[in-house]
């Protein structure tokens, strides 16, 4: 018993001053110091009483980052996180008589009172001046206020008992309301919920059937498998900043090693090279940091769920029991939404140093930052009775994005483009005869100097066919842009298309060839109509194969005989992108249009128009994937512009979907 008080007074102790917790603050590293000691810490780590970038934790020695804004030591240590767990009546802190809780609104202000009293509205400890101050209020009057010789045992009884209360009015949820799928009061009835159809009282909607053990089961399971996602972000997301640390420790190095040959030239460099080094892994923690803390934060909400809901599984009173598998069946939704929300965020980072030793007349250097999808977990989790369905067509956002180089000697005029797997964009740029290469961002990776007279086409995750003339090439878009192979053909080839690697090539002849796996080729159609422009842009979804020719789209089944040929009216040298359900994407020059037609032709409405920022477009692909569509046009010949768009294919033909 001695050794357990000895215990609990050492966690009551401030490592620095030895002493009882004055306004215990927590560091990151989740060590706990009274608010004027760490203050003193941090003065003594900085210069001229300023906040130094980096302060290490007296206990573990972990280095933490300070924030970059101009604050002094007081105001950082002010908005440190209080340690509420040393703050909070629990019985081990409460064994100590020398440990009292001090009011929360004095020590805001320097002033150390014992708390005499807790605010349960609040979550505040109050001595007695502001207790009386409290209660005199007129905002605070009504506010739930628990003395401390209550609270150890009453706190956890409100805490419950707000699980079966109004959260905006503060009653008993008696009822439950069948069109939003939630318990609410008899305030909640009679306001916001008076237009609701199907309202009855909980004795009355509960039955055998809401309280079962399997539901029991598959909530508690839901909530474990949400637990132990977030468990597995928090891991890999602490191994990142731990890799990132070895990392840069790992470029320092490089960096010295490197500057070993030219100290004469690059100290200079040098200085800049760290400098950026420093601020990128700083910026990059912070970031890693908070994504970290959101986890550590839902874990605890839903580790709270999980004991609510053991709770009143073995309670006598039902209603209690229904109103609080309610009540995690909407936290279950919150919850993955937090968790989408952090893994959308959440990003794998390599750093590395490259300086160019082999140069004469000039120095090199750079930090670059690759980031990629962090690999998640390798089974698929589906949550009981929960699924996925596409919202409602709408545009989400515009956002323009310039793809004009330095090499470049001529306007951009972008006729061609596609999207690769890893959502890497390869555009064909006619004002300059190059094959650009961009990342999601388009950030410009690699270009190739190369005349081509088709559209690009998706040959498998790591390779691009194009047409030059009568000879297409096969190019490699892992890093850079590179010809692996290349075919010669006997006409020119004026579209290109992939299907299940096989090459569908649409010549100058008016025919429709095929090259298998082996490059063999096969005449498989001849078209009766003739060809006169030099582009044909081709697409596949599904079984069929879409050729567009001028204004008009020809669609070709996997059998290669033409089915069916519509014009797109008001369209000139159409250009055409299809989705996986067969909707075709159709713009053309000298329009501000893109307009949607069904596999049969019939034209299905204007997705964008002139008001979206469209004036005559030249090329236009899809990206199912993160469902956005890219639309290049001539207007500027500088800028390429991308539309994330949602699709609901529940409003076109049926049989498609």
């Amino acid at each position: 018993m001695a050794e357990a008080q000895d215990s609990s007074s050492k966690q009551l102790c401030c490592p620095i001053c030895l002493e009882t917790f004055k306004s215990p603050k927590s560091l990151p590293c989740m060590h706990t110091f009274c608010e004027k000691c760490i203050c003193k810490h941090a003065t003594d780590l900085g210069k001229e009483g300023k906040l130094p970038a980096t302060i290490s934790c007296p206990v573990c020695s972990k280095v933490i980052l300070t924030p970059t804004t101009n604050e002094n030591p007081e105001e950082w240590a002010a908005k440190l996180p209080n340690n509420l767990i040393v703050l909070s009546p629990s019985p081990s802190n409460q064994a100590d008589v020398n440990a009292p809780v001090y009011c929360e609104a004095c020590a805001s202000v320097d002033q150390w009172h014992v708390s005499v009293a807790f605010c349960v509205t609040c979550s505040e400890y109050l001595c007695q001046s502001c207790l009386s101050h409290h209660n005199r209020l007129k905002t605070s009057r009504d506010h739930q206020i628990r003395v401390h010789a209550d609270l150890e045992h009453q706190i956890p009884n409100s805490l419950k008992d707000s699980m079966y209360k109004c959260q905006t009015h503060n009653k008993r949820l008696t009822y439950f309301c069948s069109d939003h799928r939630e318990c609410i009061c008899t305030k909640c009835a009679l306001h916001d919920h008076r237009k609701c159809k199907d309202i009855v009282s909980v004795e009355d909607r509960l039955d055998d059937r809401t309280v079962t053990q399997d539901n029991f089961n598959h909530a508690l399971q839901n909530l474990d498998i949400l637990r132990k996602m977030f468990l597995l972000l928090t891991k890999n997301r602490e191994s990142t900043i731990q890799t990132i640390q070895q990392q840069k420790l790992h470029v320092i190095k490089s960096i010295k090693d490197w500057s070993s040959f030219r100290k004469a030239r690059v100290e200079e460099v040098k200085t800049i090279t760290m400098r950026e080094l420093e601020q990128l892994c700083q910026n990059e923690t912070i970031i890693i940091s908070k994504q970290v803390n959101e986890c550590k934060r839902s874990i605890a909400a839903i580790e709270a769920s999980q004991t609510m809901l053991l709770e009143s599984e073995t309670s006598d009173d039902k209603c209690k029991t229904f109103v609080t598998m309610t009540k995690v069946s909407q936290q279950l939704q919150k919850y993955l939404q937090q968790y989408d929300m952090v893994e959308s965020r959440s990003n794998d980072m390599t750093i590395e140093f490259r300086g160019n030793q082999n140069q004469q007349n000039q120095c090199s250097c750079g930090v670059s930052s690759k980031l990629s999808r962090i690999p998640m977990l390798s089974n698929a989790f589906r949550f009981e009775g929960t699924f996925m369905l596409p919202s409602p067509l709408k545009l989400n956002s515009v956002v323009t994005f310039n793809v004009e180089t330095i090499s470049d000697k001529k306007a951009c005029n972008i006729i061609s483009g596609a999207c690769l797997p890893d959502r890497k964009i390869v555009l064909y740029d006619d004002g300059n005869c190059k094959i650009k290469l961009f990342d999601k961002r388009f950030r410009l990776l690699s270009h190739l100097d190369l005349y081509i007279n088709s559209n690009i086409c998706v040959f498998d995750r790591n390779t691009v066919a194009i047409a030059s003339g009568s000879r297409i090439h096969l190019v490699s878009v892992t890093n850079s842009l590179q010809t692996v192979k290349s075919i010669d053909c006997d006409d020119a080839c004026y579209g290109l298309v992939s299907y299940e690697q096989n090459l569908i090539v649409y010549t100058s002849a008016n025919k429709i060839i095929r090259y298998n796996a082996s490059y063999k080729c096969t005449i498989i159609t001849q078209l009766p109509e003739s060809v006169t422009h030099r582009q044909i842009p081709m697409s596949t979804a599904g079984q069929m194969i879409y050729c567009a020719v001028k204004n008009k789209i020809i669609t070709i089944d996997m059998n290669y005989k033409a089915l069916k040929t519509f014009v797109v009216n008001d369209l000139k040298d159409v250009t055409i992108a299809v989705d996986k359900n067969g909707i075709i994407y159709c713009c053309g020059r000298e329009t501000s249009n893109v307009v949607l037609f069904s596999p049969e032709g019939r034209q299905l409405g204007t997705l964008l128009s002139h008001e979206h920022g469209i004036e005559n477009p030249t090329c236009i692909f899809l990206n199912s994937r993160n469902n956005k569509l890219f639309v290049f046009q001539s207007m500027s010949y500088k800028q390429a512009v991308d539309f994330p768009v949602e699709y609901n294919f529940k409003n076109f033909n049926s049989k498609h979907v």
